[in-house]
């Protein structure tokens, strides 16, 4: 039994890990939207939406730390659309998307996730994460790069 995978399963893998690429680029769609530039609350639901897309695509990919960032990333994302500083907020989170879309393409591994993770444990107003769980979701993130290196590596 050979632990190195089919034609078919890499084909696969490699097909998991393009449309993660994609969805991870989409990220920045409602981030450039000239039209949503003066919609706050639209840009940040379109940014939840989007957020939600790339961690399913994530989980198909075998890459599961994306769904913890987007859990806590998408219920505060209105809060950050109502406040006053939303411009700096949206620049903020333009860099850690950013971030997500070259974690996704395999350009950070080992300790190059933390800002990640950091990033986005930085915006105000998020609830404060129990120090396990920053450990957990650190822990994971670390894993998954190598998973999304070695699906990069197939490209």
């Amino acid at each position: 039994m050979s632990s190195q995978p089919t034609r078919g399963e890499a084909d696969d893998d490699i097909g998991r890990f393009e449309r993660l690429n994609q969805a991870a680029a989409a990220l920045l769609d409602p981030l450039i939207d000239p039209e949503l530039a003066s919609q706050p609350t639209q840009q940040a639901r379109r940014l939840a939406e989007a957020l939600g897309a790339c961690a399913q695509a994530a989980d198909r990919a075998g890459v599961r730390g994306l769904n913890h960032l987007a859990t806590l990333a998408v219920p505060h994302l209105p809060a950050l659309a109502v406040r006053a500083d939303w411009p700096a907020q949206r620049d903020a989170l333009e860099g850690w998307v950013g971030l997500i879309v070259a974690y996704s393409a395999g350009h950070l591994v080992g300790e190059d996730v933390e800002p990640l993770l950091g990033s986005l444990l930085g915006l105000p107003g998020l609830p404060a994460v129990p120090a396990q769980f920053v450990t957990l979701i650190r822990r994971r993130l670390t894993q998954d790069a190598q998973r999304i290196a070695a699906l990069a590596s197939m490209d």
